[in-house]
C-alpha cells in the first residue's frame, strides 16, 4: 500500500490504483490463508470433549429458560470436534410450589421438542442426546456431538 500511496502522492492515478488492487488483492490472500490456518488450528487443538456448566437454580423459570436456550444454542453452534458436554443446573424443585421442578421439566420439554420438530422436518433423529445427571436430580447432562464431518458455517458461529 506504501507504494500506491507514493503514486498518489505525485499525482499519478492510474499508476495508484494498479498498487492499490494489488495490495487489496494481497490483503485478502492474507486474510483468506489466516481464517484458513486459525479453523485448522482450532480442529486440531479441540478434540477432546468440551465442558461447560450454567446454574439455573434460583432464577425466575421463564429467564432460567431464555437462559439456557440462550446458552444451549451458542454451544451447539461453536463447531467443537470433540463435542461438548453442556451440565445444567436445575435445581430439584425443592422449593418451587408443590415441589415440582419447573425449570428442570422445562428444560427437558424443550430438549423434547426441539428433538421431535427436527425429526418430522427432517426425518432424521436429532444428534443432541441427554440425560437427568445420575446420583444428581437437579442436574440435566446435554451431550452436543462432535461437528468434524459436518461443521457449521462461518455466519452460523457468529450468530451466538
Amino acid at each position: 500500500m506504501i507504494a500506491a500511496q507514493q503514486k498518489l502522492k505525485k499525482g499519478d492515478l492510474e499508476e495508484y490504483r494498479k498498487h492499490k488492487a494489488a495490495a487489496d488483492k494481497a490483503r485478502a490472500t492474507a486474510k483468506a490463508a489466516m481464517d484458513q490456518a486459525q479453523k485448522l488450528s482450532w480442529s486440531a487443538n479441540n478434540k477432546t470433549l468440551q465442558s461447560w456448566q450454567t446454574d439455573l437454580h434460583w432464577l425466575p423459570v421463564s429467564k432460567a429458560l431464555e437462559k439456557f436456550v440462550s446458552q444451549f444454542e451458542c454451544l451447539a453452534k461453536m463447531d467443537s470436534p470433540g463435542g461438548i458436554l453442556f451440565k445444567v443446573v436445575t435445581g430439584w424443585g425443592k422449593h418451587s410450589e408443590g415441589n415440582e421442578p419447573k425449570i428442570k421439566n422445562g428444560v427437558l420439554k424443550y430438549l423434547e421438542e426441539t428433538a421431535e420438530r427436527i425429526l418430522v422436518e427432517s426425518g432424521i433423529p436429532w444428534s443432541v442426546t441427554w440425560e437427568v445427571a445420575p446420583g444428581n436430580d437437579g442436574m440435566i447432562n446435554v451431550w452436543i456431538p462432535g461437528t468434524v464431518d459436518d461443521p457449521s458455517s462461518e455466519e452460523e458461529r457468529d450468530l451466538c
